[in-house]
């Protein structure tokens, strides 16, 4: 039952447990534990999915901390450890710089507006959401975010913004990024946003761009019937560069583990790509189970590629296909070019039971396929290997 876990970001803090097997290969994952600002901060980190290998290698000889030694899944997905907290009224700041918003208990929505500021850092507290207009230079580190009708975080027209090891629960979406450039969402948790579409992500950037675009090491998970998701990550209209594609990479993506995708939107997906266009994007290293109708999509757009992903889908009232490549814009404005889809381990199978990995559509100049590898037969009983994983997730939020 143990996955294989490690403490580290950047410094190391502990060692690899035994790792989990699920069909016949093996996923690792890495617990994520720093200080950042003063702030403790933990989130989960998938380095290794069966033939994907890790880039940070193991370090058998190295502390266990004590919470990890008595209950090795009881830390995945811990709220981030917050100081005393002083209740506070809603800050709305325009033109400051150097500011350090911390430890603050705002209930009001929007709890933050920041507009036209720069180096500003929000970190160890509880609040509804966050809204950053025409910002540079903002750092968000260590909150909660909860019982918001917008996102978490909002950010138009911003350029240089880091979200990392905060926890969203029951917000419309996580972090929902617009006109913004070299935004980093890292190691964040979400847990049962709420839409409605078209909100309903863990992120989405819309026409965010040029280099420096991430979305990784990020942890989501929706419950029928308390939650109302779309597209877990969704890039509508948005483009990296030749040399540094928008990356989504080594997130965890996760459906009911009660109902897998039952009862979830016919239309969301785990990771939709090229959505309205878009070039220059890459899905590499994600786990994806019962995230929705569909594991990864590439709906248009170009120089997109889809590398070295496990995704798992069980029979639900919406499955569709674990991974597609079809450009579903006809417009001239979005040409579409080309896509790669190779090394993945797929298992899916779709509403009427029909086995349904990768299926290949028109619209694109091409299309390579290669070396994507079924589940073997029952690697849809993931579930059952994964149920302390799920219950300290439900148990911390219902």
């Amino acid at each position: 039952m143990n996955p294989a876990l490690k403490w580290v970001y950047g410094k190391k803090t502990a060692m690899m447990i035994s790792p989990v097997k699920i069909g016949g290969f093996g996923l690792s994952s890495t617990v994520v534990r720093a200080r950042r600002g003063g702030a403790t901060i933990q989130c989960l980190s998938w380095l290794s999915i069966g033939f994907v290998l890790s880039c940070v290698p193991a370090c058998a000889d190295e502390a266990v901390p004590p919470t990890l030694a008595a209950s090795p899944l009881s830390p995945v997905f811990p709220p981030p450890a917050l100081p005393e907290l002083e209740t506070h009224t809603p800050i709305r700041l325009r033109g400051q710089h150097g500011v350090r918003i911390r430890g603050l208990r705002i209930g009001a929505e929007p709890s933050v507006v920041l507009e036209d500021c720069r180096d500003v850092v929000i970190e160890a507290s509880d609040l509804r959401s966050v809204r950053l207009v025409d910002c540079t230079g903002v750092r968000v580190t260590g909150c909660v975010f909860r019982d918001a009708s917008s996102a978490g975080v909002e950010l138009d027209e911003c350029d240089d913004v880091l979200i990392e090891g905060s926890r969203f629960e029951r917000v419309a979406s996580g972090v929902y990024a617009h006109r913004s450039r070299r935004v980093r969402v890292l190691g964040n948790v979400a847990v049962d946003v709420q839409g409605p579409i078209p909100r309903g992500q863990l992120v989405q950037f819309d026409k965010v761009s040029g280099p420096g675009n991430a979305v990784g090491y990020n942890v989501a998970i929706n419950h029928r019937g308390t939650s109302r998701a779309e597209d877990a990550v969704n890039l509508f209209e948005s483009r990296g560069t030749p040399t540094e594609p928008i990356r989504v990479h080594r997130n965890l993506l996760l459906g009911d583990p009660a109902t897998g995708s039952d009862g979830f939107s016919d239309s969301g997906s785990g990771i939709m790509l090229g959505d309205g266009g878009g070039r220059f994007q890459a899905a590499e290293a994600n786990v994806l189970i019962n995230p929705g109708q569909v594991g990864v999509g590439v709906a248009s757009g170009g120089e997109i590629a889809v590398v070295g992903n496990l995704v798992l889908g069980e029979p639900s009232d919406v499955a569709n296909v674990g991974v597609y490549a079809w450009n579903q814009y006809e417009d001239s404005r979005f040409t579409a070019g080309a896509v790669t889809i190779r090394d993945n381990r797929i298992q899916w199978v779709n509403a009427d039971g029909t086995v349904n990995h990768l299926w290949v559509g028109d619209g694109f100049p091409a299309v390579h396929d290669r070396d994507n590898e079924p589940g073997e037969p029952g690697l849809h009983r993931w579930r059952h290997r994964w149920e302390a994983v799920f219950d300290t997730l439900s148990d911390s939020t219902h």
